[in-house]
């Protein structure tokens, strides 16, 4: 479980679950902002390609409408120092596996999907460069991107997600990117996306807010520094600088979890106000217990939430537990709905984030995983 402030001897919660990993306590410090030797920069004069102009990069033809290029185009310049990048500090320094982008975000040339830890795969591609990116999953040695989209995420994120050094992002969101090496044997699996319900008025019918990058099988990458965003005109950049050493390597499925109570905060995040975050806990914390979520997770949850907070939630917890277990009547998700105003589909899929079963409304390609899943991860990272 994260750490905690001191509130007593009391008894610990009654719950299968033994908790999050210690090492895991995110509080969203960086480990200052030392730097190691760069690449050359590039002084920043970006040419704007029309609308309505079909452009060659790098000899793949390209129609993406307002795409910003850097000074000059991709030059040799630009490709030496991604090449300096890929092999020289990511494949060779930090054991991670590199490939070209060929074009936006993705590469487009056959095998990429295909590449199997440290080889000379980048060699005949570099022509076609124009970004570099790293492989997620096993194949990338268990590297993992958790991708925030949202800006509430960007809020939360040092809540919930344990420290790392490796955060980048580009210009107007320096923090959406935060990786690191899942520990062999703890993996979660799947590429999963965190989706909100589609705001009032809009044609959309969800709102991605996070997503948990990790694959055990080939084809998932994502972009990394120094390339260039052509949305924005800028380059992707480190937060707080250059990481100085690899990745923190980390117990999988707890990370899930970080993220799941990242995305549960973004939900509850309208009604989470000053005024009135004693009585909206309240409803929150008896719902999430009334749908069958872990005890100790909902304590982890709320002293995550109320980071710096005076408030025992390991006393308010029990004593709900205690009364829901006597069959006395507690106001759950009726009151949060309609008391509180938070939003009918906002509260269920808070409520429903950490239900030991799968929700329709979450896009991924692997089962949720079960308490008993949970359980055992926990109790391997105490062994």
């Amino acid at each position: 479980m994260p750490q905690r402030p001191e509130q007593g001897n009391e008894e610990p919660i009654k719950g299968s679950y033994r908790g999050i990993d210690k090492s895991l306590a995110g509080r969203g410090h960086l480990a200052g902002s030392a730097r190691v030797s760069s690449p050359p920069s590039w002084e920043v004069h970006p040419l704007t390609i029309p609308k309505t102009e079909a452009t060659a990069v790098g000899g793949v033809a390209s129609s993406q409408p307002n795409r910003i290029l850097p000074p000059g185009g991709y030059t040799d310049q630009y490709r030496d120092a991604l090449e300096q990048w890929a092999k020289q500090w990511y494949r060779d320094l930090h054991n991670l596996v590199p490939i070209y982008i060929t074009e936006g975000k993705g590469p487009r040339y056959p095998g990429w999907q295909k590449v199997r830890g440290i080889d000379a795969h980048l060699d005949p591609y570099k022509v076609l460069a124009v970004g570099v990116g790293l492989l997620l999953g096993t194949n990338g040695n268990g590297l993992v991107d958790i991708d925030l989209d949202h800006d509430l995420a960007n809020l939360y994120a040092p809540r919930f997600l344990p420290p790392t050094t490796w955060i980048f992002g580009r210009q107007g969101k320096p923090q959406s990117h935060w990786m690191y090496r899942v520990r062999p044997g703890t993996e979660h699996e799947g590429c999963i996306k965190f989706n909100a319900p589609k705001p009032e008025g809009e044609a959309s019918q969800s709102v991605c807010v996070a997503e948990y990058r990790f694959s055990k099988a080939a084809g998932l990458q994502t972009v990394v520094p120094p390339s260039w965003h052509e949305g924005t005109g800028s380059f992707r950049e480190w937060y707080g600088g250059q990481p100085t050493s690899p990745p923190p390597e980390i117990n999988g499925k707890e990370l899930y979890i970080c993220v799941q109570g990242l995305f549960m905060a973004c939900m509850l995040h309208d009604v989470w106000t000053d005024g009135q975050k004693y009585e909206v806990s309240r409803s929150a914390h008896t719902a999430l217990l009334q749908a069958g979520v872990d005890p100790q997770l909902v304590v982890w949850f709320f002293r995550a939430l109320d980071s710096g907070g005076t408030t025992n939630w390991d006393y308010q917890i029990r004593h709900t537990q205690e009364r829901l277990e006597k069959g006395e009547k507690c106001e759950g998700m009726t009151t949060l709905v309609k008391t509180h105003k938070l939003a009918r589909e906002k509260a269920e899929r808070f409520v429903e984030t950490l239900a030991p079963r799968k929700q329709p409304w979450q896009s991924q390609s692997s089962l949720y995983p079960s308490r008993e899943e949970l359980g055992s991860a926990a109790a391997a990272a105490d062994e």
